[in-house]
């Protein structure tokens, strides 16, 4: 502060006449930071907030101008783990959407069982009798014909070992071995990539031990649980969506309409008989 000497003191002894030249001066201001700022309870801790801020503020700048200088080398390695995810993610995919027939099968009933409780009328009973014909198979047939007997029996065998096989299909949608292959497939590829991000990491500031590739993979176990759950919930609301896609109330009726038609005709003809007295 600037502060005129002349101007305030109590005894100057000197001349009068020789008065400060100018009117610039902080005397007043400099006794109200003394005695009213500076000697309040609270200023200390008010000092050592703002001193906390101004520090705040110098780290946040430093560490802005740090990492400037290995945003590239950061960068780049972003787009190698997002690259890397999207490859890994796409290869578990794959191995749980692998060509099998017996995972296609048991999917299959699964639709069928769901359409069985959408669908009304003659074409519902017609879909609720082959969703049980699937999960029995054609071995259930040979029970209904006439032939040898050791055949029927084959039959019999065929049916209950069909229908074993038909539940376990049902099962095999929520089986650990397609996730067990998913995570092995995940894992291989983010083993493939983690090298050259490992390095550009550095090259951003990161400690050397981020070579170790288990530290990219130590939430194997919660990835695991997490797509298989993502699995599952997909499926089923994809069978879902498919069932009340194919059980509008339109198609419905179409498909109801001559089945109903039929049985409305036969109901005529037997009550006109009945009254008829044509038994």
């Amino acid at each position: 502060m600037c502060i005129s000497a002349r101007r305030n003191l109590v005894d100057p002894k000197w001349d009068e006449s020789a008065v400060p030249r100018h009117d610039f001066d902080q005397f007043k201001e400099l006794q109200e930071l003394v005695f009213n700022t500076i000697n309040r309870a609270g200023y200390v801790i008010d000092r050592r907030f703002e001193n906390a801020r101004s520090l705040r503020d110098y780290v946040f700048n430093e560490l802005r101008r740090e990492l400037s200088r290995d945003s590239g080398a950061l960068a780049t390695a972003e787009q190698q783990i997002k690259a890397a995810e999207k490859k890994a993610l796409g290869q578990a995919v794959s191995a749980m959407q692998k060509d099998d027939s017996r995972q296609l099968f048991g999917i299959n009933v699964l639709v069928y069982q769901k359409l069985t409780q959408l669908w009304l009328g003659p074409m519902g009973w017609m879909i609720a009798i082959w969703a049980r014909l699937l999960i029995f198979g054609s071995g259930i047939v040979a029970l209904f014909r006439f032939g040898q007997p050791v055949r029927q029996m084959l039959g019999t065998i065929t049916a209950l070992r069909h229908f074993r096989d038909s539940k376990s299909a049902i099962e095999d949608r929520k089986s650990e071995q397609y996730i067990d292959a998913a995570f092995r497939n995940y894992r291989l590829v983010t083993l493939q990539h983690w090298p050259d991000i490992a390095e550009n990491l550095i090259k951003g500031g990161f400690d050397g031990n981020v070579r170790n590739p288990e530290d990219a993979l130590a939430g194997g176990a919660q990835f695991g649980e997490r797509l298989t759950t993502m699995w599952v919930e997909n499926l089923d609301n994809e069978i879902e969506r498919v069932s009340r896609k194919l059980s509008g109330f339109t198609l419905q009726a179409l498909f109801n309409l001559p089945g109903i038609g039929m049985l409305g005709y036969c109901g005529w003809v037997t009550l006109q008989n009945f009254f008829s007295g044509s038994y």
